[in-house]
C-alpha cells in the first residue's frame, strides 16, 4: 500500500493536468520545515517538495541536484530549497530527523545519506528496525545520534511536520513528490538534466533582465 501512494503521488510533473493558481510569493516566504542549500540571496530560488521514501525525489536528487550542486548551486547562482513532504511513517520519522538536528550542514548531508540508501532504511520492518538503521548510518559520517530516538517519537514535531505538510498540499496544491518550483512558478517540463538546466537559465536571465530594468528606472 505504501509503495503504491508513493508511486501515485509521485508521478511525474507533466502527468499533472490540473491548471491552478499558485502564489509565487506564498512558496517563496521561508518556513519552519526547509533545509536551505546556496546562496539565500541567489535571483533563482529552486523550491522542492519532497519525501524520502518517494524514489522519483530520489532519482531527482541523483540526476538533478547532485549535478548542479556545483555549477549552480555553490557558486550562488541558484538557491536551492528542499521541504519536506512524507509520505509515509518512515518518510516523516526521516523527516524528523533531519529537522532535530542543529547544525545546518549535518542537515544537507543527512538529506543526501537518506536518499542515496533509500531501499536500506526506507524498508525498516518496524520503527526500532528503522532507527537502528538511521543511527548507524549518521554515525558513519559523524552525526551526533543520542537524541535520534526522543526525535522520532516527538509527538509534537510529528504534528507540526504533518500539519505543515496539510498546509502547503492546499497553498501549492501538491500532487505528487517531487514537486519543483523555481522563484515560485511550477516546474511542469520533464525532469532530465538538460531541460532542468536551460530552465535554470531562463529564469536567471529574467532575473538580471529584471535588476537591470529596475536600475535604470531607480532615480540618480
Amino acid at each position: 500500500i505504501v509503495v503504491l501512494l508513493c508511486a501515485i503521488m509521485a508521478m511525474p510533473a507533466w502527468a499533472d493536468s490540473k491548471k491552478q493558481a499558485i502564489d509565487a510569493q506564498q512558496i517563496l516566504e521561508k518556513t519552519n520545515f526547509e533545509v536551505g542549500f546556496g546562496n539565500a540571496d541567489a535571483p533563482v530560488v529552486i523550491t522542492e517538495y519532497s519525501s524520502f521514501t518517494c524514489p522519483y525525489c530520489k532519482k531527482f536528487h541523483s540526476d538533478i541536484i547532485a549535478r548542479i550542486m556545483s555549477s549552480y548551486i555553490d557558486t550562488g547562482k541558484v538557491s536551492y530549497i528542499f521541504r519536506h513532504f512524507p509520505l509515509d511513517i518512515p518518510a516523516l520519522r526521516a523527516s524528523m530527523l533531519v529537522h532535530c538536528l542543529q547544525d545546518n550542514e549535518q542537515k544537507r548531508q543527512f538529506i543526501k545519506l537518506l536518499f542515496e540508501k533509500q531501499t536500506h532504511w526506507s524498508t525498516a520492518e518496524n520503527e526500532q528496525n528503522f532507527l537502528t538503521k538511521t543511527v548507524s548510518m549518521a554515525q558513519d559520517v559523524g552525526i551526533n545520534t543520542s537524541f535520534f530516538k526522543a526525535c522520532a517519537e516527538d509527538e509534537d514535531l510529528e504534528e507540526q511536520l504533518l500539519t505543515f505538510k496539510a498546509i502547503s498540499g492546499k497553498v501549492a496544491h501538491i500532487r505528487y513528490t517531487p514537486t519543483v518550483f523555481i522563484n515560485g512558478e511550477k516546474y511542469g517540463g520533464e525532469r532530465t538534466l538538460p531541460l532542468f538546466v536551460a530552465a535554470l537559465d531562463e529564469a536567471l536571465k529574467k532575473a538580471a533582465a529584471k535588476k537591470k530594468n529596475g536600475a535604470a528606472a531607480s532615480p540618480e
